[in-house]
């Protein structure tokens, strides 16, 4: 992982320009909620990989498959799996839930991460849902 300073950045690696728009305005409304960021988070370990295959063709491969956080905010050592979605439904939960297992899994070493959907809606049905999960919703 990499550690970005929390601010506004020129660009992010795998954010779309709809959820960049909800990142800066969280970052904007919310300038102290994190110390650093990482970006692009790969976890799990993706598909399973032909023996056969060249290195570098097994290492694409692997690197194309697995899943990716968008982010990983940072306050102390404590890390927060974020996902951030325009109107999030029942995606943004299946995502952060399995993110986080991943994040565990590939990152035994750190701290259980909080989960965090960053969105500008959200369905209500899937507030007691995210409660039940511990997951915090911020609209922005």
């Amino acid at each position: 992982m990499k550690r970005f300073p929390y601010k506004i950045l020129k660009s992010y690696t795998h954010l779309l320009a709809e959820d960049v728009a909800l990142w800066e305005r969280f970052i904007d409304a919310h300038p102290n909620y994190f110390d650093f960021v990482d970006y692009d988070i790969h976890v799990g370990e993706g598909m399973k990989i032909d023996p056969t295959w060249t290195p570098e063709i097994q290492k694409m491969a692997t690197t194309l498959s697995q899943f990716r956080i968008d982010a990983i905010g940072w306050k102390g050592d404590i890390p927060t799996i974020i996902e951030i979605k325009p109107r999030a439904a029942t995606k943004a939960i299946g995502q952060i839930l399995v993110y986080s297992t991943l994040f565990q899994k590939t990152y035994p070493k750190e701290p259980t991460p909080k989960k965090l959907i960053i969105t500008d809606w959200q369905h209500d049905d899937i507030e007691s849902v995210a409660f039940n999960h511990n997951i915090k919703i911020i609209i922005v």
